[in-house]
């Protein structure tokens, strides 16, 4: 009866601290050393949830319990740190002193600060590594609870309370004495001061933080996922305002008799000439008023109606106020937004317009040109215009089944494929020389040819552009002057040779003549010589 007495009167004990006026403020105490939730490293638990939230959510299991709470972050920082006993504060206080040092983080990293080892190293970090709930006793002389913390399939954190009865044993309190720096007094007064909670309200605190556990888990997630949102929001806002595409966004009005705009980015503020303040919750029909002559207004109403995605194809728009040439895909949003997706294509009509007319002028000048002309493919196939056709004696259909080779002589295909090469690579810009070609009969036609090559916007050959002057007369004209000068130094020297021999005889003749005349004048001196010499012979008998 005694033993039942007493075992009811321990049990009406263990239920005093259910009536006993619960002290206010508990979850606002901050230790002399300051709020460790400060030197956060910009931790997920603590952005998620917010130190007011955690400190009301942790009220769940600490207001049946008040004894010390922590919430940690994966690499350790505390998101939370709550102390409602007078044990659990005075140990914990005395523990930071023994750390002799008042940088709250070099305390933390140096292992004398026993309540922080026990509740994070043994406690919390356990239980993240083990993945399941971690039931300790710690260094201060109570017991820990920790529970990992989950979000997205992935532990991100723990909480932990401290439970139980402070030891009342002498011998305990003596070594936690020597340990802590406490004086024994102290520790018993502190563990007298302890209202002890039955098992089954302990039980139930452990249920009660498997639960909170949870649901921080669903906040971070939905955090995280709002975060995601708005990771996305804003790259798509940024992905919007500098794409190099106009875009703009509507909302039909009248069921779908008119479209209003919601959105328009820089690029369509930019080539429409019109700010984005001054088109937002206007009508297409009231800011582009071409818009119906356009035929794109058409295009809004079918694909608002139907969902189906439809491009229009380049075309001008007109107004008053602005012109140029567009090409739009629209199509329809889930939430029933319009978008209509575009381009500024008038530069590019111009610059195709440009080399319309150049190359029309082009064709123009190669039809008409009264020398051959063709564009050779760097493989020799030839697009010849009329005059070489007519120089060659082919039709363009059958020309332009020929190579140039098929109408260069054989012998000299190398000769002309060392002279264009330069041109492939890019070395010179034009190459002039003359060449043979095989006329259609077989017959040799005479070209002076110049060539020049066209390149793509890549710097790779495109074509040859050859102009053919037909030479064949010159040639032939040359060959002739030549013949004839051949035939006339002949001749020339034939008459040289024969006035050479004739100079030759006269030389000797008159050699002969002066000769015969020194010879009759010696004789008529001789004569007048016997002559005289016979006068005085008379004279002298």
């Amino acid at each position: 009866m005694e033993d039942h007495i007493n075992g009811s009167r321990n049990y009406l004990t263990s239920l005093e601290w259910i009536f006993s006026t619960k002290e206010k403020g508990k979850g606002d105490f901050i230790p002399e050393y300051g709020d460790l939730s400060l030197l956060n490293r910009d931790g997920l638990i603590l952005k998620a949830v917010g130190k007011k939230q955690l400190t009301e959510i942790a009220s769940e299991y600490m207001d049946l319990l008040e004894s010390s709470s922590a919430i940690y972050e994966r690499n350790g920082d505390y998101a939370l740190g709550i102390f409602s006993s007078g044990w659990c504060r005075m140990m914990d206080a005395a523990s930071r002193k023994l750390c002799d040092t008042d940088d709250n983080r070099i305390a933390l990293e140096s292992g004398m600060w026993l309540c922080h080892e026990s509740c994070w190293k043994d406690a919390s970090l356990k239980a993240m590594q083990e993945g399941i709930p971690a039931d300790i006793e710690c260094s201060g002389g109570i017991h820990l609870y920790a529970v990992p913390l989950r979000a997205g399939g992935e532990i991100v954190g723990a909480i932990n309370f401290g439970y139980g009865d402070p030891p009342r044993e002498e011998a305990i309190l003596k070594n936690l004495s020597l340990k802590y720096d406490i004086p024994v007094q102290q520790l018993r007064a502190e563990a007298k001061a302890y209202q002890p909670r039955p098992t089954y309200i302990i039980d139930y605190a452990k249920k009660r933080i498997q639960k909170v556990a949870v649901y921080l888990g669903y906040i971070i997630e939905r955090w995280l996922a709002e975060q995601s949102v708005r990771q996305s929001e804003y790259r798509f806002r940024e992905l919007f305002q500098n794409m190099i595409s106009c875009v703009a966004i509507y909302k039909a009005v009248d069921e779908g008799a008119d479209f209003e705009f919601l959105d328009f980015n820089r690029a369509g503020e930019r080539v429409e000439q019109i700010s984005r303040d001054q088109v937002i919750g206007k009508r297409v029909t009231q800011v582009f008023p071409g818009v119906i002559d356009f035929g794109l207004f058409d295009v809004f109403k079918r694909v608002w109606k139907t969902g189906v995605q439809e491009t229009h194809p380049v075309s001008q728009y007109q107004d008053g106020r602005i012109t140029g040439w567009r090409e739009n895909v629209v199509f329809k949003l889930p939430s029933g937004e319009l978008v209509a997706l575009y381009n500024d294509l008038t530069e590019q009509k111009q610059s195709e317009e440009r080399l319309r007319i150049s190359e029309e002028k082009f064709r123009t000048v190669f039809e008409t040109a009264n020398v051959g002309k063709s564009l050779t493919l760097p493989t020799g196939e030839i697009n010849a215009n009329q005059s070489l056709c007519d120089m060659l004696g082919y039709t363009a259909e059958e020309l332009g089944r020929k190579t140039w080779q098929e109408v260069t002589p054989t012998d000299e295909i190398a000769s002309i494929g060392q002279k264009i090469a330069p041109l492939l690579r890019g070395e010179k810009g034009s190459v002039r020389f003359n060449k043979r070609y095989i006329h259609k009969n077989g017959s040799i036609i005479w070209g002076d040819v110049s060539v020049t090559m066209r390149y793509d916007d890549q710097g790779n050959p495109l074509h040859f552009i050859t102009t053919i002057v037909d030479i064949s007369e010159q040639i032939r004209v040359e060959k002739e002057l030549r013949t004839l000068k051949k035939e006339l130094e002949l001749k020339i020297e034939e008459k040289t040779n024969d006035l050479k021999m004739r100079i030759d005889e006269l030389e000797r003749f008159h050699s002969a003549t002066i000769e015969r005349e020194f010879r009759i004048k010696e004789l008529q001196d001789e004569i007048d010589r016997l002559k005289k010499q016979k006068a005085i012979s008379g004279r002298n008998p």
